[in-house]
C-alpha cells in the first residue's frame, strides 16, 4: 500500500485558545474559586483544602495564598497526593 499524500499531525496546547478570548486554565481555576466562595459562604470542602494546600505552601488560614498567585495545578497535585494516594504531612 503506497501513501501518495503525506499526513500532517497538529498539536496545540492549551494557549491555543487564547486568542479567542477563552481563558486559560489559571484564569479559570481563579474563576472558578472566586465563584465557589460567592455561592457558598464558609465552609467547603475547597476552603479546607485551599486552608491545608496554603499550610502545605507556608502560609497560615489567617494570611492565604491570593488567587492571582495561586497555582492550580500545583494545588490539584496537592489534592492528588491527599485525596487518592492518602499521603499527609509535611
Amino acid at each position: 500500500m503506497t501513501i501518495d499524500r503525506p499526513f500532517r499531525l497538529f498539536i496545540l496546547g492549551a494557549g491555543f485558545s487564547k486568542p479567542a478570548g477563552l481563558p486559560l486554565g489559571c484564569d479559570l481555576s481563579r474563576e472558578i474559586i472566586q465563584r465557589i466562595r460567592s455561592e457558598f459562604d464558609g465552609d467547603t470542602i475547597i476552603n479546607r483544602d485551599l486552608d491545608r494546600f496554603c499550610g502545605y505552601k507556608g502560609g497560615t488560614k489567617d494570611t492565604p495564598i491570593p488567587d492571582d498567585l495561586l497555582d492550580f495545578e500545583e494545588f490539584m497535585a496537592f489534592l492528588d497526593v491527599e485525596h487518592f494516594l492518602w499521603f499527609h504531612g509535611k
